[in-house]
């Protein structure tokens, strides 16, 4: 149910900013969801997109003065096609090689009649943000498949309330108003997903937090469930789960 809304979510703003944050701690995720995504990059003032490849490289990049940016992970390779289709010898080459290895940043260094580099030390690149929000539809899901497991699915199924979510959710009309649905700022990404059954203020309420940082709050109007409040928790480090009531 709602396969549609996590597709979605991959590609969100929110998502996507979070998981850079999260790079150092969770790099496979990171890897997947941002692999041959669209990055803004700034050197020299100048301001352009590249595609992100794998492992922190990037694609090339022509740039405004003819020069060609190019992943330092890949320098060696195009380099040395570069300079064999200019006869330049084995010899040649391998000197050339070692004078951009041992290049100081932001010099440029001649390495052959035709070339010269310059590496570079001050680049930054972020996800290029496209506007595009984290689906409410998702949270909705999230709260509805909570609610499930932890109050049954036959007395959830039985609430009018719940049912309207249920029918949105396998593409019916919207039923549930998103007034009901508030988002707020969780500060600081971190590696965990959770959901918590906060009570009922007067209504039930259920707290939604995805990578840390990216909070909500749903309210479920004229439901009250009576139930001590609960806090789900899963780990993205070790993938542990943990659930605590209170």
């Amino acid at each position: 149910m709602g396969h549609q809304f996590e597709n979605e979510a991959k590609n969100s703003d929110p998502v996507r900013i979070a998981i850079s944050n999260l790079a150092e701690a969770l790099p496979n995720l990171y890897e997947s969801i941002n692999r041959n995504s669209e990055y803004s990059t700034t050197i020299d003032g100048q301001d352009f997109s590249q595609i992100y490849r794998n492992s922190g490289i990037f694609s090339a990049k022509r740039l405004n003065d003819g020069s060609l940016l190019v992943d330092e992970a890949e320098t060696k390779n195009i380099l040395t096609q570069h300079l064999k289709k200019d006869g330049l010898s084995k010899a040649e080459i391998a000197k050339a090689l070692d004078l951009v290895s041992n290049a100081p940043f932001e010099h440029i260094v001649d390495i052959s009649n035709q070339y010269s580099i310059k590496k570079r030390q001050n680049i930054h690149s972020t996800p290029k943000l496209t506007g595009k929000p984290l689906p409410k539809n998702l949270i909705l899901k999230i709260v509805y498949e909570f609610a499930c497991a932890r109050f049954g699915e036959r007395v959830i199924e039985a609430s009018p309330q719940f049912n309207l979510i249920r029918t949105f959710l396998l593409g019916g009309k919207d039923q549930f108003c998103s007034s009901n649905i508030k988002q707020f700022d969780g500060l600081v990404s971190l590696p965990f997903h959770g959901i918590a059954f906060e009570g009922n203020t007067p209504f039930a309420t259920f707290q939604i937090r995805l990578f840390g940082s990216i909070a909500y709050k749903v309210f479920i109007p004229n439901l009250e469930i009576l139930t001590v409040k609960t806090v789900y928790t899963h780990n993205l480090l070790d993938n542990s789960e943990h659930i605590i009531s209170d």
